[in-house]
């Protein structure tokens, strides 16, 4: 996790960086990973100091996803629908990351053509789906869940990711 984030760190941090200067307040989603995904802790923490805002995704009904800010004092429950926890509060929709600098998210495995295999539940599909093609989406997972092209099947509504971060380095799609 930690060689990871790095890798990932190396082309994010000079963009958080940009805006920041620039005046802005990037905004960067990541998630609290379940316990077989690699920690997002150093990052969330990295973005924060950084000067970005950081949102990570809240289980809503209907398969759906949205979005709640996070720092370390942030007070979160288990979710419904998953072995992961969710800040308490404030929630946003797909919109609030129409800007954002990079969309950071989990996958069992992802293959070389960006095709992702999520957990099933169709979230980031849906998300995705939302999402404008000028936010830049990097999944984040071991490199043993990386896997050769067409290896993952795709639907004509799947919408690969831009790339892919593992201990070894970032790959673009």
């Amino acid at each position: 996790s930690a060689a990871a984030v790095e890798h990932l760190w190396a082309w994010l941090g000079p963009r958080v960086a940009a805006a920041t200067a620039g005046g802005d307040a990037p905004v960067v989603a990541t998630v609290l990973p379940m316990a077989t995904e690699p920690d997002t802790g150093v990052l969330r923490t990295r973005l924060l100091a950084a000067g970005a805002r950081v949102l990570v995704p809240v289980i809503e009904p209907e398969r759906r996803l949205s979005w709640a800010p996070w720092h370390p004092d942030v007070a979160t429950t288990r979710a419904a629908n998953a072995p992961v926890d969710e800040p308490v509060g404030e929630r946003l929709g797909a919109d609030a990351l129409a800007a954002a600098t990079a969309v950071v998210m989990p996958a069992l495995a992802v293959a070389e053509d960006g095709m992702r295999l999520g957990q099933g539940g169709g979230y980031y599909d849906r998300f995705l789906a939302e999402l404008p093609r000028s936010v830049p989406t990097v999944a984040l997972v071991f490199e043993d869940e990386l896997l050769r092209a067409g290896s993952i099947p795709a639907e004509p509504t799947d919408r690969p990711v831009d790339g892919v971060v593992t201990a070894a380095g970032l790959r673009w799609i």
